[in-house]
């Protein structure tokens, strides 16, 4: 449940603004009221922790950063839609189905892309494409990994209405594939690291390492924000998401502090977070590339820079039109939905005019 700060009475205004008149006439400074910032995280996942570092490390001093936990991407963007929140950090697959439920609320950035953590894992002994065809296979249905799935079937010849869809999260599915129960699962890490070492012979078929989704760039996580907070306190969205990348430019000056960190906020181990984002602070020794502030405004079409695996300038709309229409083949989406008006890049713009670049640099 979120912690909502309770609205200060008429007194306790005054008494404010009288210690505040004290303190000015001793010759200290008055203390100035922060502007609240609510994070939701669809998940704990080390690819959301920059924002802990922001939060820990006072890198926005001006606004005090809540941080929520969901575990549910879908609980998360009901709460941003609800006006309950004013930023969600979740995977770039929602924004067309909140495109086509007419939700408040918009994609502002992509800020990390999957090389490798995002993986399909098939049990030992089990024949492809026959072995698959009847069985059950471990998704979130409606979420990413249902969409990577989806590829990897139709690549073997096996369609998505020829198998027995699973609807459970990475962190379940490791009992059920070890038992047998499940054949195929997909996992991110750390869970898909955790099962390859307890069941031998287990093995990736597929993952974000394959040319075809690093050229669809769409395993990635993304920041949402509410409509009414990007419409009402335009100015806080600007400095929620500077204090996003300064975050994530301290991980890069200080990664060892700064993993540490992360681990214990999102109560993972340090190998867990380690074996994800990396060690170095480098944002591509580990399977889950950190974007730089330049690649991931480049991506949202808001500066010019190169892109990597065939991606483009503005790559966020193509990569938001394919998942449409594998939503659509997969009866989470019913129509394509007009992807651009339910983006808003225009964050990058602003902070680009005011000369915010890569500070870690």
């Amino acid at each position: 449940m979120l912690d909502t700060p309770l609205a200060m009475s008429r007194l306790s205004i005054g008494k404010t603004f009288a210690l505040a008149a004290v303190g000015i006439l001793l010759g200290a400074a008055p203390s100035i009221a922060k502007e609240s910032v609510k994070i939701g995280l669809a998940y704990p996942w080390a690819g959301y922790g920059f924002w802990y570092l922001a939060k820990e490390k006072n890198l926005a001093p001006d606004l005090d950063i809540e941080i929520t936990i969901m575990s549910d991407p879908l609980q998360s963007q009901a709460l941003l839609a609800a006006g309950a929140i004013d930023v969600v950090d979740s995977t770039v697959d929602y924004a067309p189905v909140a495109a086509e439920n007419k939700l408040p609320l918009k994609i502002v950035a992509s800020h990390t892309a999957s090389y490798g953590a995002d993986k399909i894992l098939i049990r030992p002994g089990v024949d492809i494409p026959a072995g698959i065809i009847g069985q059950k296979v471990a998704v979130q249905e409606g979420f990413i990994g249902q969409i990577m799935m989806g590829m990897w079937l139709e690549k073997n010849g096996v369609g998505v209405d020829k198998v027995k869809w699973v609807s459970i999260g990475p962190e379940q599915t490791v009992a059920p594939m070890i038992t047998g129960d499940i054949k195929v699962g997909y996992l991110f890490e750390p869970w898909s690291s955790q099962l390859l070492k307890q069941l031998e012979g287990s093995s990736v078929v597929y993952s974000t390492l394959d040319p075809d989704l690093q050229k669809a760039a769409i395993v990635a996580d993304a920041m949402y924000m509410s409509d009414k907070f990007l419409s009402q306190r335009r100015e806080i969205a600007v400095k929620a998401m500077k204090a996003y990348w300064d975050g994530v430019a301290y991980w890069r000056k200080n990664p060892a502090e700064a993993n540490a960190i992360m681990a214990k906020a999102l109560q993972f181990t340090l190998a867990d977070v380690t074996g994800t984002i990396g060690s170095t602070g480098s944002g591509t020794d580990g399977p889950l590339h950190v974007d730089t502030f330049s690649y991931a405004a480049t991506y949202c079409g808001q500066a010019d820079g190169e892109m990597p695996a065939g991606q483009k300038k503005g790559q966020i709309f193509d990569s938001l039109k394919t998942i449409n229409d594998w939503w659509i083949k997969l009866g989470v989406m019913k129509t394509k939905v007009d992807i651009a008006a339910h983006v808003d890049c225009g964050l990058f713009g602003e902070l680009i005019k005011a000369g915010y670049g890569d500070p870690a640099k």
